[in-house]
């Protein structure tokens, strides 16, 4: 988990070691591939603290997620 949100927060705040993953994934950076994901249209540019916001709890919910995964597929 932590290896995976190093990554995430590093591609959100457009760390230039996260570049080959934006590039791979066809981003323009790596706030766009976290706000967007190749599928919505935001413009990640002008992204406030509104966005940061709303991102950060989204971001917060993963490993409620995860658990959730693992739970399910125990069962």
């Amino acid at each position: 988990m932590a290896v995976f949100w190093g990554i995430s927060v590093g591609l959100y705040l457009d760390q230039g070691w996260t570049r080959p993953v934006w590039k791979v994934c066809r981003a323009a950076s790596g706030r766009d591939w976290m706000l967007n994901s190749g599928v919505l249209r935001f413009d990640w540019r002008k992204a406030g603290p509104r966005t940061h916001r709303i991102s950060a709890a989204i971001f917060a919910t993963y490993p409620l997620w995860l658990w959730l995964g693992m739970r399910r597929q125990r069962s």
